[in-house]
């Protein structure tokens, strides 16, 4: 239906508003808008499918909606400024929302092309000077965490677009960086390379992003009055897709780091998603299979760190295990749900294995970058849950 609807408008010659000719202001700024939701529906489609998108920045020329009427509403007690596409200053509206989390596809988007580090760390930097530019109104930790229900209409609306704006930012990094998930040398790969404002973001790694954003998509257990608001609308299952990818994310890090500091966040952070999920998914088959996956990894991540305490009793100090125990994970997992589309999802043949789809995809390593390469496996038969 995606496909369908961008064909369509591209056929109306939505996707190029210079051909549109003299029209009334508000028909203009409806035009806009629907291109601009076609474009992000197409992007996170492509994204949680792991394939390329169908509109690619370049091959349209629409500039940014801009207010009407109908969106005029700020938030309450609030007060804060935007920088429009032409540079003036307007107030932040309930719009708004819109506008930034265009930008924010629109900066994620080329990755679906690429996984070169230099490609991937010059994304990482846009999306840091992109978060810079999220006024207060668009921030979830200015939201009271408050389980009442949030009476006033215009601020419940903010609060769900700072909570879905958040996760989605924090989900456009583990995208980012998925395909080092199972590669040690590039998972320690810093992702500054030049002097920074300050030294601990100088000194992140892939792994360290990796662990910071999971985690903090998992922080959004504390406000449940605005998810259970979510629930009610379109995003909810968005959200329990974008959480699902997060889980996993940190069941991974830590089956690949038994004897780190960071395991028991990597618990907490899983039993967080799954409060949120079962919160947001208000029981759909999406939140209910999700939930089923995250619970049996957090007990494949407890038997395998029972193993690895015996193991080790007796014995040096070892250094930490870096490499994921592939078969194990895939295994296990596929295992505990013998049916629904997940599981068939991760039992993909040819499709998701494989250099002749990697090909097909233009997504071959570099190749200074063998161990991406011959450790992919894992990740390829994941890539199609996210």
């Amino acid at each position: 239906m995606s496909g369908l609807g961008s064909r369509a408008a591209q056929a109306m010659s939505i996707h190029d508003e210079t051909t549109w000719g003299h029209l009334d202001p508000i028909e203009v700024q409806v035009r806009r808008r629907v291109w601009w939701s076609i474009y992000m529906v197409d992007v996170y489609i492509a994204q949680a499918y792991g394939k390329p998108s169908i509109l690619p920045t370049v091959q349209f020329n629409v500039s940014e909606p801009e207010d009407l009427d109908d969106t005029l509403a700020t938030c309450p007690g609030i007060g804060s400024y935007e920088v429009r596409a032409d540079g003036t200053f307007k107030p932040v509206t309930i719009f708004s929302y819109n506008r930034y989390k265009a930008q924010l596809y629109s900066i994620a988007d080329p990755t679906a092309h690429s996984i070169r580090l230099p490609h991937i760390k010059r994304t990482y930097s846009r999306l840091l000077d992109w978060e810079k530019t999220v006024p207060r109104e668009l921030k979830l930790d200015n939201f009271s965490e408050d389980r009442n229900m949030i009476n006033n209409a215009a601020l419940r609306v903010f609060s769900l677009q700072a909570l879905t704006l958040q996760v989605t930012y924090d989900y456009k990094h583990l995208i980012l960086f998925r395909p080092f998930l199972l590669s040690k040398k590039y998972l320690s790969v810093r992702l500054q390379d030049g002097p920074t404002e300050t030294q601990d973001v100088s000194d992140t790694t892939i792994r360290d992003q990796l662990f910071t954003s999971a985690l903090r998509m998992s922080s959004i257990c504390r406000w449940q009055n605005i998810l259970l608001m979510l629930g009610d609308t379109t995003s909810a299952a968005q959200l329990c897709f974008q959480c699902f990818t997060a889980g996993v994310v940190l069941a991974m890090l830590a089956l690949s780091e038994l004897s780190s500091p960071r395991l028991p966040e990597c618990k907490q952070g899983l039993a967080r998603l799954i409060k949120s999920l079962e919160v947001a998914g208000a029981g759909s088959p999406l939140s209910r299979q999700s939930v089923d996956i995250l619970m049996e990894a957090m007990h494949l991540i407890s038997a395998e760190e029972v193993k690895e305490l015996v193991s080790r009793a007796g014995k040096p100090a070892e250094d930490v295990r870096s490499v994921l125990p592939t078969e194990t994970l895939v295994t296990r997992l596929a295992d505990s749900h013998t049916s629904g589309d997940i599981h068939r999802a991760i039992h993909q043949p040819d499709g998701v294995h494989g250099q002749e789809m990697w090909e097909g995809l233009d997504l071959m390593p570099d190749e200074s970058e063998p161990e991406i390469l011959n450790s992919i496996s894992l990740y390829q038969s994941l890539a199609s849950l996210f």
